[in-house]
């Protein structure tokens, strides 16, 4: 039905055109040329306005058209599990030699390099 509704003015120009083409060419060529005049007239409008009317790809006018996607709230209170932390999250790397030292260790044990 929107269809329909959208091509309504379409329909009426090409009706406009081809009973002003039908009146041009027999007994009241005036009335006729008015109404192909303006048959044409109202088939351009129409164009124009469908052309305007669609949508672009790129329309950023239509960018929170769509619903967000539901993302997991994270309380506050939540602590991830003591089991499950790295046991790498608790070492240092040594500037120097790059070899990995547990936070207890203020030196590098293969180096010396104060960490």
């Amino acid at each position: 039905m929107q269809k329909l509704r959208d091509s309504a003015g379409a329909i009426a120009a090409f009706l406009l055109i081809g009973l002003g083409l039908g009146l041009a060419f027999s007994t009241f060529p005036i009335v006729g040329a008015m109404l192909l005049i303006f048959g044409v007239g109202l088939g351009i409008w129409q164009g124009v306005e469908g052309w305007k009317a669609r949508q672009s790809r790129y329309d950023l006018k239509t960018l929170w058209d769509d619903p967000l996607p539901e993302r997991r709230l994270i309380a506050y209170d939540e602590e991830p599990d003591e089991d499950t932390a790295d046991d790498l999250d608790a070492m240092a790397y040594c500037h120097l030699c790059g070899h990995a030292v547990p936070l207890d260790y203020s030196r590098c044990p293969e180096c010396g390099n104060p960490l």
